[in-house]
């Protein structure tokens, strides 16, 4: 091998020697870095556009058109029992119940635990 072909293979193992430490240490410096500074790092903005939870309120009484109806025909003795259940059914634990039977569907079970029709 040549002179220059020699300080070439050199320069070549210098340069790469160096990218690998530079490499290295950016790692270690990034692994000794502050938590915080990772959770702040992926933080962009308050998001204050969202509407509030859909829970906890009276079905019946934020329906206008169905307000309307009722006593329209005729059902305004019935009034407080009808708001009593638009309370039961808004509540937060019924809309819980709700979502979950959304996710789990009924299943069709052929046989019983014996395996009889």
């Amino acid at each position: 091998m040549s002179e220059q072909s020699e300080h070439d293979v050199n320069d070549r193992r210098a340069t790469s020697e160096a990218a690998t430490d530079a490499v290295a240490q950016s790692s270690a410096s990034r692994n000794t870095s502050d938590r915080t500074t990772t959770a702040t790092m992926f933080e962009t903005h308050e998001v204050f556009n969202q509407s509030p939870a859909f829970e906890d309120l009276n079905l019946a009484t934020s329906d206008i058109p169905f307000m309307e109806a009722v006593k329209r025909e005729g059902g305004a003795s019935e009034w407080d029992r009808l708001t009593q259940l638009g309370a039961l059914a808004g509540s937060r634990e019924a809309l819980e119940l709700g979502r979950l039977a959304n996710e789990n569907p009924p299943r069709l079970k052929r046989f019983d635990d014996k395996g009889r029709p």
